[in-house]
């Protein structure tokens, strides 16, 4: 189902389909723009490339910024909900960068102490488990007052690893435990005040202020 281009126009399994007079240029081989542009198609009405291969539809990746600006004190006790972000679509013939941060205090421990993170992922109504980085869970020391972080992006090969090749809905939760010592989430971490002489322009907006707290980006990537 080879697709060429001669003096007579673009052609198909030998059939002209697109007269030569419309086109700027010719050329030995359609390219795949020639060929979306002209709306070339095969008998199942499928955008073709000028070996008759599908075209991948040309879509721009999104991104999604979503924050959690409340405080929470996670303790010894069983697993907390540090957030369970809104759920979104993701476009089909994408995959999925995740980028997570979230700000992390830990007073008082007086051996090891800290905290455990885990990520969980919604795709398509399932939820999965992305697992958790261990003693990197943000905060974890010995003896010692701690504020710290745990920053992380992580590539999901979802269409592959699921099957995917629909459009599909996506969600993030993050739950958390504490090691020997309470672990703050955003509070006492002097977030945004602009009281401490920093020459700030103008009030903090939210648009960009709030991803100083804990934020995640659904960046969508193509798949392969």
């Amino acid at each position: 189902m080879a697709i060429t281009i001669d003096a007579s126009g673009i052609k198909w399994n030998d059939e002209v389909k697109v007269p030569l007079d419309i086109l700027a240029t010719v050329d030995s081989k359609a390219t795949p723009e020639d060929l979306v542009a002209l709306g070339v198609k095969n008998e199942d009405g499928v955008l073709v490339d000028s070996d008759g291969a599908p075209v991948k539809a040309n879509t721009t990746n999104k991104c999604y910024v979503q924050t959690y600006t409340g405080g929470k004190t996670i303790t010894d006790d069983d697993a907390q909900t540090v957030n369970t972000f809104p759920e979104v679509t993701i476009q089909k013939g994408k995959d999925v960068e995740l980028y997570l941060y979230v700000p992390t205090r830990c007073d008082d421990n007086d051996n090891w102490g800290g905290m455990y993170l885990n990520i969980n992922v919604k795709v398509a109504g399932t939820w999965y488990n992305l697992g958790n980085p261990g003693y990197d869970g943000g905060v974890m020391g010995s003896g010692a007052k701690q504020i710290h972080n745990f920053t992380n992006t992580r590539v999901l090969k979802l269409c592959g690893e699921l099957g995917l090749t629909d459009e599909y809905t996506f969600q993030v939760e993050l739950t958390a435990r504490s090691y020997n010592a309470d672990t703050k989430i955003n509070d006492s971490h002097d977030i945004n005040r602009t009281a401490n002489n920093l020459n700030a322009r103008g009030d903090v907006v939210s648009w960009g202020g709030n991803q100083n707290y804990t934020t995640i980006h659904i960046k969508e990537i193509d798949a392969d």
